[in-house]
């Protein structure tokens, strides 16, 4: 193997290993909202709506979040289904093939 940097030169498999390590704390640290971001989200737009020393700002701020949270709820759930009928699809069956009126 050759020497890279007074060591050995990690393989593609380890390099992919160690990519998808990566990718895995990345994703831990850098949460996409979610059903806990969007009920946190609710809970201080309820707190903010109840106070009457909350700013107008404030409030507009905490809406425009819990928009962008169901927004990308929304688009999380939509690439997911794309995905699994990208992978099961239609699988071809009878049921799929089938004549109206038969």
């Amino acid at each position: 193997m050759e020497q890279h940097s007074g060591g050995v030169v990690p393989d593609v498999a380890d390099r992919i290993s160690n990519c998808r390590h990566e990718i895995s704390v990345w994703r831990k640290d850098n949460q996409p909202y979610g059903r806990q971001k969007i009920a946190e989200l609710q809970r201080a737009l309820e707190e903010i709506q109840d106070y009457d020393n909350s700013t107008q700002d404030e409030l507009i701020d905490i809406t425009n979040k819990l928009k962008e949270a169901y927004r990308d709820e929304e688009e999380y759930w939509n690439k997911k289904s794309r995905n699994l009928w990208l992978k099961d699809g239609d699988l071809n069956t009878k049921f799929f093939q089938a004549e109206e009126g038969t």
